[in-house]
């Protein structure tokens, strides 16, 4: 609950589904993608990272890892279950497939502000990108302490739906990277939080469709937050 509905509620959720049906069909009488309707060119080319490496144990993690690197995966995030378990896989990750690749973590709202910055330490020596949701969803001014202090950037979105929600975290600087769960947020909404990130010109936005695991993904609910400045 404190992910997916714990400030905004499934009524947030279906307003959304409506939102996103409606943008579907303009673009479908229109004869046009939904990017078009928004106006201007979308990217063709979208980063996409591989989200979870599945398995129970270290050896399965990695099993599926050199395959997917092989067929042009460059990108990685991982979900940290203990700081050094996750470390181990990071350094058997790029063991497995290249120096070259780029991890992100995940912490799933479980560390403290004080564990949150002992991890972020130890990541930023294995070129970690970002840490994301480090702390629990409602803890704005543990968000602040944590991306003042952090080497590495901060992630945070995916448990917020609207730009209410959102804007707390910026005003106390919690958030370097806004990670917008456009399935949820809708596509409307989800254009000003694109907007919101652009504001805070420090911050990027990695647009998410819940299921995807794409850090920018390529389906239709998620161009219009591409096309932002502040976006990639």
């Amino acid at each position: 609950m404190r992910v997916r509905e714990h400030t905004g509620s499934f009524l947030l959720d279906a307003i959304a589904g409506i939102d996103i049906a409606l943008w579907g069909i303009c673009g479908k009488a229109c004869r046009q993608p939904i990017c078009r309707l928004f106006g201007g060119s979308p990217n063709l080319q979208i980063p996409t990272y591989i989200s979870g490496l599945e398995g129970d144990d270290l050896h399965s993690r990695l099993s599926n890892a050199p395959s997917q690197a092989a067929a042009g995966a460059t990108r990685f995030k991982i979900f940290l279950d203990t700081t050094q378990g996750c470390l181990r896989l990071i350094d058997h990750l790029r063991e497995k497939c290249s120096e070259e690749i780029e991890i992100y973590v995940d912490a799933l709202g479980r560390m403290t502000p004080k564990s949150a910055l002992a991890c972020a330490r130890q990541l930023e020596s294995r070129r970690v990108g970002w840490l994301e949701a480090p702390l629990k969803p409602e803890d704005l001014r543990g968000h602040g302490r944590v991306a003042a202090n952090s080497p590495i950037a901060i992630a945070i979105g995916e448990s917020y739906r609207t730009r209410y929600e959102v804007l707390p975290f910026f005003d106390v600087g919690g958030v370097d990277v806004l990670q917008p769960d456009i399935g949820r947020s809708g596509l409307s909404e989800g254009r000003k939080l694109s907007v919101l990130a652009d504001t805070f010109a420090h911050t990027r936005c990695a647009a998410r469709q819940y299921r995807t695991g794409t850090a920018d993904s390529c389906c239709p609910t998620s161009e219009r937050s591409l096309r932002e400045p502040a976006c990639y």
